[in-house]
C-alpha cells in the first residue's frame, strides 16, 4: 500500500481510528459510557479521540456484501462466538486513491 499511500493517508487514519478505539475501549470498560462505536463517534464523550463521522462505516450495503461478504468473515475468539469466526462490516474508511479504498474492519 506504500506505493499508493504516498502521502501517508490511509496510514494517518489508521492511526486515528487506533486512537479512537482505544479511548472507546477504555471509557466502556470504565462505565462512563455505554453504546455502540458508531454511537461514540456520534457523541463523543469529552476528552476522548474520535474521527468524523464520515470515515465510519456501521455497516456494508447489501450489494457489497453479497460480492465480498465472505471477505468480512474474520477468526475470532470463541468466547466472542462459538463459531470462531464473526461477519464484521462496521469500517473505518481510511482514503480514497484512486480505484483503491483501503478500510480498517
Amino acid at each position: 500500500m506504500q506505493e499508493l499511500d504516498t502521502l501517508g493517508t490511509a496510514a494517518q487514519a489508521v492511526w486515528d481510528a487506533s486512537c479512537a478505539l482505544t479511548d472507546y475501549v477504555r471509557v466502556r470498560s470504565d462505565g462512563t459510557f455505554e453504546g455502540s462505536a458508531d454511537h461514540y463517534l456520534k457523541q463523543l464523550p469529552k476528552g476522548c479521540r474520535g474521527v468524523p463521522t464520515r470515515k465510519h462505516g456501521f455497516g456494508e450495503p447489501e450489494a457489497t456484501m453479497n460480492q465480498h461478504g465472505a471477505d468480512r468473515i474474520f477468526p475470532v475468539p470463541t468466547s466472542v462466538d462459538p463459531s470462531g469466526t464473526a461477519t464484521m462490516t462496521a469500517h473505518f474508511k481510511l482514503a480514497v486513491m484512486g480505484r483503491f479504498t483501503p478500510r480498517l474492519y
